[in-house]
């Protein structure tokens, strides 16, 4: 082991890192998300405790949708954190490989390709729960019909 090896180890490293900045960010966006749904039922239920809103069954259908939207981005939060788990197996498989004897190839392959599958899965739940979400509320009420 010199001093090359290790340097061009960690330069190999440092490749897959580049994903795990996508990831923290969809983690951060997924948490917000998390928040907000959070909130917003905090909010429905105190009204259905106060029991003086006219559309109890709207509120209490919205809570349901609140419900799923809330399942969504918690199994989108785990598989982004499963994706970022897997880089970092990438990223010290990658730099062991380098600076030893370890044949890690097959793992490397296997956690990265693993990585961007969990990634790509996290983002189809994002979308479903964005998509979702539209369904409690409504835009344009007050407005008049689009021409």
């Amino acid at each position: 082991m010199n001093s090359e090896s290790i340097s061009h180890g960690i330069q190999l490293a440092l490749a897959p890192v580049f994903l795990l900045t996508a990831i923290a960010a969809m983690i951060g966006v997924i948490t917000q998300r998390l928040a907000r749904i959070i909130d917003r039922g905090r909010i429905v239920e105190s009204a259905i405790d106060d029991g003086v809103s006219k559309r109890l069954d709207s509120l209490r259908d919205e809570l349901l949708i609140l419900r799923r939207r809330a399942k969504l981005v918690n199994i989108s939060l785990g598989l982004f954190t499963g994706s970022a788990i897997c880089v970092g197996i990438t990223t010290a498989a990658l730099f062991l490989g380098e600076v030893s004897r370890l044949h890690a190839l097959p793992l490397v392959a296997a956690t990265f390709i693993g990585s961007l599958a969990l990634f790509i899965l996290g983002l189809l739940l994002y979308l479903a729960e964005v998509r979702l979400s539209r369904h409690t509320f409504s835009f344009g009420r007050y407005l008049p019909p689009p021409q």
